[in-house]
């Protein structure tokens, strides 16, 4: 084992191509590209974004605009509420019907044993608070 401090990692500070402004006090939108004053325009990660593009955003194309084109493709976008909240609600039939049938599966550690379906209930709850929790 050695005592050699890791290398630092300095990201490219650099200044963003959308971030320039012009001799007639106007930027580009990252967006659309329509050249618009810069007292008009929103400051987002990459440059600026026009008012007509800003009202039409949502928190993805937010998230998307403070990246750099080469890191955006793995970003995943967040699954619907409407998905998460029906994992949530066939989680919860799924626990039911193995309480019914009297199915369970024991899982024994060092504290005593738990039951699976207490586990498929706690997932279900969680899928439900993910989908009806507020979004930013």
């Amino acid at each position: 084992m050695s005592n050699r401090p890791r290398p630092l990692y300095v990201p490219d500070l650099s200044r963003p191509a959308g971030a320039d402004v012009d001799a007639f006090g106007e930027v580009g939108c990252i967006a659309c590209g329509q050249r618009v004053s810069v007292m008009d325009a929103d400051v987002v990660g990459l440059g600026y974004r026009c008012a007509r593009c800003s009202m039409l955003a949502t928190p993805d194309d937010d998230i998307a605009a403070s990246l750099a084109p080469s890191q955006q493709p793995p970003l995943r976008a967040l699954p619907r509420r409407g998905s998460v909240a029906i994992a949530g609600l066939v989680l919860f039939a799924i626990a039911a019907l193995c309480w019914r049938a009297g199915w369970d599966i024991e899982l024994h550690d060092a504290d005593g044993g738990e039951s699976v379906v207490i586990w498929i209930v706690f997932a279900a709850i969680a899928c439900v608070g993910i989908a009806t929790r507020p979004r930013d």
